[in-house]
C-alpha cells in the first residue's frame, strides 16, 4: 500500500518558513490527547442510522395497523436498503464525518428514491395491506431524522478537532533534515487530519523542538518507549538519502509496536510518473488489528470471559480449597510477564509448585520431573487447570481468550532470551497475550528447550496475528475445550 503527498518545499531552508506554527501547536497540544478512532465512529453512525430508521418506521404506524408479513418486511428492507445506500454514497467514510453537512443532500436523495418505488411498487401491485401514506410519512421522517443526526455530528466534529482529537498522531523518526520534509508534507497536505506527536531523530535542535513540545521529541532510541506510552496512530520513518545499518534497526524496533509503522520516500526513486517532489508512505507492519477490530475481540473477552468465569467459579472454588490443603502457600502464583504492546503485566495462575521453588522471573523453564512441581501441581499443570485465573486477567482487560501466550520477561531458551533468537519477536505483542492460542492447539504448548521450538511457536502466533477474526477465536476456543486439557508436552 502506498500513499503520495505533495512536498511544499525542496529544502530544509525553505521548510523553516513553510510549516505554519499553528499547525506545530495543534499537534503538540494534542500530543497526548487519544484520537476519535474514524472506523469506530463509522461503524456506530451507521448502528445509529439503522436504529433511527428502523424505529421511525415503527412510530409512525398507523394505530390500528396490525404487524403484517408485509411491514414487518418493508421495515427490515427499508432499513437495511437506506443504509447500505448511504453507504455507497461516502456518508459513513472519513470525508463524510469530518463534512457531514456535505451528504445532508444524499440523505434526503437516498429517502425520495426509496419512498418513490416503495409508493410505486403499492400502487401497480395494489398491495392494500401495506399503507401508502405510512412509506411516505417513513421516508421524509426518517431523512429528517438523519438530516438532524448529522447537524450533531457536524457540531461534534468540530469540537474534537478544536480539543485536537480528531487529527491522527504521527510521531516521525529519523534524521533531522529527513524528518523535517515529511513533517512539512504532512502539515500542509493534511491540515486538521494529521498531527505531529513526536519527533526523534538522530541529533537534536532548535528546529526539532519547536516543531512539538519538549515531551514529544528526543533521539530516535526514545521512540519505542514514547509510543508505548503515548495514544500513537501512525509512526512514520523518514527514509536516509543514505540509508545504511541505522534504518534497519529503526524498523526492527518499531515494527514491534501495535500501530502502523510506514517509511517515507521521495516518490521520483521509486516512481518515474509521479512529481519530483512526490512523498510516497511505504507499510512496513503488516497487518494490524483495526481499532473496530479490537473492539469485537474486546466485547467477546468481556461476555464470554464472564460467562466462563461464572460458570466455572464452583471449580475454582474446589482448585483454590485443594491447593491451600495439600501444600503451605498461597492458591495462586503471581508473575510478570510481557503482554500488549511490549508492556510487562501480572498473570495469575494456581500455584503448582512448592513454595518458594516457582522462579518469579521465568528464566529458568519447567522440566519432565521437574522436583519443584507438587503432586497435585503435575495435574494442573498436564490439564492446564493452573491457568484457570487468567480470566481474571481477560475481566481486567490485560489479557484475551485468545491470543499469542504471554511469555515471562526472563525466560530463557538455550541460554538466550527470546528476541535473541527470533527476529521481529516483539511482533508477537502486538495483540493481547491470550490463555490459549492458534500455537496451543498446533502443539506448541509447555516449555520450549530448543530454539527452533520457539521458532515454530513464534511463527504460529504471527500467523494468528495476520489472520485474526472473531471466527477463528471462537474457532480455537472450540478445539480447545476438545482437545487442549491434555497434552503430553505440558508438564
Amino acid at each position: 500500500m502506498r500513499t503520495t503527498y505533495k512536498i511544499l518545499a525542496d529544502s530544509p531552508s525553505e521548510m523553516t518558513t513553510t510549516v505554519a506554527s499553528s499547525d506545530v501547536a495543534a499537534g503538540a497540544a494534542c500530543a497526548l490527547r487519544p484520537t476519535i478512532q474514524r472506523e469506530i465512529l463509522s461503524g456506530l453512525v451507521q448502528i445509529g442510522d439503522a436504529i433511527g430508521v428502523g424505529a421511525i418506521g415503527i412510530a409512525m404506524l398507523p394505530a390500528n395497523s396490525s404487524w403484517t408479513v408485509a411491514i414487518l418486511a418493508a421495515l427490515l428492507l427499508g432499513t437495511v436498503l437506506s443504509t447500505r445506500l448511504l453507504a455507497m454514497t461516502g456518508t459513513y467514510s472519513t470525508n463524510g464525518l469530518r463534512h457531514p453537512l456535505r451528504h445532508i443532500a444524499a440523505i434526503f436523495g437516498v429517502f425520495a428514491g426509496l419512498g418513490g418505488l416503495a409508493w410505486g411498487a403499492i400502487f401497480v401491485s395494489q398491495m392494500g395491506n401495506l399503507p401508502a401514506d405510512w412509506i411516505i410519512g417513513w421516508s421524509a421522517a426518517a431523512a429528517a431524522l438523519l438530516a438532524l443526526s448529522r447537524v450533531v455530528l457536524f457540531v461534534a466534529v468540530q469540537r474534537w478537532a478544536r480539543r485536537g482529537a480528531w487529527a491522527q498522531k504521527i510521531v516521525l523518526v529519523g534524521r533531522e533534515a529527513d524528518v523535517w520534509q515529511v513533517a512539512n508534507s504532512l502539515t500542509q497536505s493534511e491540515p486538521g487530519e494529521a498531527a505531529i506527536a513526536g519527533v526523534f531523530v538522530d541529533s537534536m535542535s532548535y528546529r526539532v523542538t519547536t516543531m512539538v513540545n519538549a515531551q514529544g521529541a528526543g533521539y530516535v532510541e526514545e521512540a519505542v518507549d514514547f509510543c508505548r506510552k503515548n495514544p500513537i496512530d501512525r509512526v512514520i520513518i523518514a527514509m536516509p538519502t543514505d540509508p545504511g545499518g541505522e534504518l534497519k534497526s529503526w524498523i526492527e524496533s518499531l515494527t514491534t509496536l501495535a500501530v502502523p509503522v510506514q517509511i517515507a520516500q521521495n516518490s521520483r526513486t521509486l516512481f518515474h510518473d509521479v512529481p519530483e517532489s512526490a512523498l510516497t508512505l511505504v507499510d512496513l507492519s503488516g497487518q494490524v488489528m483495526t481499532p473496530w477490530g479490537r473492539v469485537k475481540k474486546s466485547l467477546m473477552d468481556r461476555v464470554l470471559g464472564s460467562l466462563i468465569f461464572v460458570a466455572i467459579l464452583p471449580l475454582l472454588t474446589v482448585l483454590w480449597v485443594a491447593i491451600r490443603v495439600s501444600s503451605p502457600g498461597p492458591a495462586i502464583f503471581r508473575q510478570q510477564r510481557m503482554g500488549y504492546n511490549n508492556t510487562p503485566f501480572t498473570v495469575y495462575k494456581f500455584r503448582s509448585m512448592a513454595i518458594g521453588q516457582g522462579a518469579t522471573d521465568g528464566a529458568l523453564q519447567t522440566r519432565p520431573g521437574d522436583n519443584r512441581v507438587t503432586r497435585l501441581g503435575e495435574i494442573l499443570r498436564r490439564t492446564s487447570l493452573d491457568e484457570l485465573p487468567q480470566l481474571w486477567n481477560v475481566l481486567r482487560g490485560e489479557m484475551s481468550l485468545v491470543g499469542p501466550r504471554p511469555h515471562p520477561i526472563a525466560m530463557r531458551t538455550q541460554g538466550q532470551l527470546c528476541e535473541e533468537i527470533v527476529s521481529g519477536y516483539g511482533k508477537r505483542h502486538r495483540v493481547k497475550p491470550g490463555m490459549t492460542g492458534w500455537a496451543q492447539i498446533n502443539g506448541a504448548r509447555g516449555a520450549t528447550h530448543s530454539a527452533e521450538q520457539l521458532r515454530r511457536r513464534v511463527s504460529l502466533d504471527f500467523h494468528y496475528i495476520e489472520n485474526w477474526s472473531p471466527w477463528l477465536d471462537l474457532k480455537i476456543i472450540l478445539l480447545t475445550i476438545i482437545r487442549g486439557f491434555f497434552d503430553n508436552s505440558a508438564y
